[in-house]
């Protein structure tokens, strides 16, 4: 009986194929030609909420990176609960679900932050 699993580098190297995949679709604008961008921007929200979050501007090449390591992370956590029978299974849809939900707020988070940043930009040019 093998103690050591690698299904986390499996599920990393899934992780790492899917922000790619992101990332490509994203970036060279193929997202927005097939009415995907939505689904794109629902599934890298959370790490542009982090992003959004640092204390100063950082530059594109590491929001890039962020978003690489993300879902590698988060591919080898669902690969690294996956092979352990029943109870991985159960514990990687619970997983699945949270992440669901978390990627729902922090999208709604950022769609509130920039309707403040428009809200703010309309008022300042109202008082000028």
């Amino acid at each position: 009986m093998k103690i050591v699993t690698y299904s986390w580098i499996k599920g990393a190297l899934c992780g790492l194929g899917g922000g790619g995949l992101l990332m490509i679709l994203g970036v060279f604008g193929i997202a927005e030609k097939l009415g995907l961008d939505g689904i794109i921007l629902f599934f890298a929200s959370v790490p542009v909420l982090f992003v959004l979050r640092m204390p100063q501007p950082i530059s594109e090449p590491f929001v890039t990176l962020i978003v690489f390591l993300y879902w590698i992370i988060m591919g080898a956590i669902a690969g690294w609960m996956l092979p352990r029978k029943k109870i991985g299974k159960i514990t990687v849809t619970i997983f699945f679900v949270f992440l669901f939900f978390f990627h729902l707020q922090a999208k709604l988070s950022i769609e509130k932050d920039i309707q403040d940043a428009i809200s703010a930009l309309v008022e300042s040019l109202k008082m000028e």
